[in-house]
């Protein structure tokens, strides 16, 4: 009903934190959905009424994000970021393997797959820079580097975007027009907010009007392509662009 009403849907979940999902682009037809959490992944094929486990190969169990392929009724891929790197299932969650050749840093916090990823065959993945993070068990751990990294082989390899390496990427969100525009949007961890016009190769703060150093995650409209609108949230506060991310204005009070 819209989010007017929710119910608990955990039949099989042998955990109460899921701090990503992801829906299969074929949800009509497959009735699809990954579910990632400090216990590994779990799949529902029935919308969301029961969970398995789909572990295999996942050395890491802690997930942190997850991505999944708009082609992916037909090449069954999807990416999930972990504290030690990223893990590739190119079966439709049955099997893993690490795929982190050219990655520095091991704790991810954002991953995206082109929209043009059967042609372009393009993935990025945003690092948290150097820092004590707490892992999901309570202990401690230092994270190496961080930046944005974009591969362009499906994951097999990695390369660092260049000036971005002391970046920590906390969301990677392309344009609901991605085909003709060619833009993507960052939210990062101290940078504020950066776009891209040209398919992920380039990158340019776009913090007109944005007052915080933290942007969690950033929304574009359905209907981008004609009102240009984007929402981007931090710390309990929304701003809105309506114009391509040129500028922001906050649109609640803040707490």
């Amino acid at each position: 009903d819209g989010g007017e009403t929710w119910q608990k849907q955990d039949q099989g979940l042998t955990t109460r934190t899921v701090p990503t999902l992801v829906v299969s682009p074929g949800f009509e037809r497959d009735s699809t959905i990954f579910a990632g959490s400090p216990v590994g992944v779990f799949r529902s094929v029935d919308r969301g009424d029961t969970w398995v486990e789909v572990n295999k190969g996942l050395e890491n169990p802690k997930v942190l994000v997850l991505a999944i392929s708009p082609d992916f009724e037909s090449d069954s891929t999807l990416i999930a970021g972990t504290t030690d790197g990223v893990y590739r299932s190119t079966d439709g969650g049955d099997s893993w393997k690490a795929a982190n050749k050219g990655l520095t840093g091991a704790l991810l916090l954002s991953l995206s797959i082109s929209p043009t990823y059967a042609e372009d065959s393009t993935m990025f993945a945003g690092l948290v820079k150097s820092q004590v993070a707490r892992s999901f068990g309570g202990g401690e751990f230092t994270t190496p580097t961080g930046g944005l990294f974009r591969s362009i082989n499906g994951g097999d390899s990695w390369q660092p975007l260049e000036g971005l390496v002391d970046v920590s990427v906390l969301s990677i969100t392309p344009s609901p027009d991605f085909f003709d525009d060619r833009m993507m949007f960052a939210g990062t961890l101290d940078d504020g907010i950066l776009r891209s016009t040209d398919g992920g190769t380039t990158w340019v703060p776009k913090n007109e009007g944005f007052s915080f150093r933290r942007a969690s995650t950033i929304v574009p409209s359905p209907l981008f392509a004609t009102d240009f609108t984007l929402f981007a949230g931090t710390f309990g506060v929304l701003f809105r662009s309506d114009d391509r991310g040129e500028s922001w204005r906050q649109v609640n009070q803040e707490r």
